[in-house]
């Protein structure tokens, strides 16, 4: 039976490993210098294009996608749905760029175009093919991202498309109870 102790010596011993990993393999390799441009670029463009009068409704929007996001880039990390060889920083959340700028950014930018919810899930679904179809292929391809069976990009095109609307009607529904 394995006991608190025996999980957080693993932890331990996975934590030296993933921070000689990414001493050795990351820091410093053309994939990091992406990846931390990818955790900057977005947000510096999300400053100078967003609609300052909907300044606050976008930064609630994108930081309850990040929540989620994080969420499940940790959930399908831990059960070995997916992978990231090359990480920013060693930590448990793998993807920060992802879920942490790229993904909120350009999903407080969908909600800031989008006319009405007829529109939003037209652009969610574009933008849900483009992460699934284009992008994820081209990290898999610079051995940046590995999905795992079962896992695969139309599992992601479905699963952005959930959460793109999920997130934006929960957030929505909130926001009009709290008015």
């Amino acid at each position: 039976m394995s006991s608190y102790k025996d999980i957080r010596d693993v932890r331990e011993s996975l934590e030296q490993i993933s921070t000689t990993d990414w001493l050795q393999h990351s820091l410093g390799s053309w994939q990091w210098w992406l990846l931390l441009f990818s955790a900057i670029a977005p947000w510096i463009i999300w400053w100078i294009f967003f609609d300052r009068k909907r300044g606050k409704e976008l930064l609630i929007l994108g930081l309850a996608f990040s929540i989620v996001a994080i969420f499940l880039d940790n959930l399908g990390t831990f059960y070995g749905l997916w992978g990231y060889p090359i990480k920013l920083v060693p930590l448990t959340v793998q993807f920060i760029p992802g879920d942490c700028a790229v993904f909120p950014v350009t999903f407080m930018f969908m909600n800031q175009f989008a006319k009405n919810r007829r529109s939003f899930i037209i652009i969610a679904i574009v933008a849900a093919a483009v992460f699934s179809y284009m992008i994820e292929p081209i990290f898999k391809a610079a051995d940046m991202y590995r999905p795992h069976h079962p896992w695969n990009y139309s599992w992601s095109f479905i699963g952005f498309v959930l959460v793109f609307i999920s997130v934006r009607s929960i957030v929505y529904m909130t926001l009009k109870k709290l008015a």
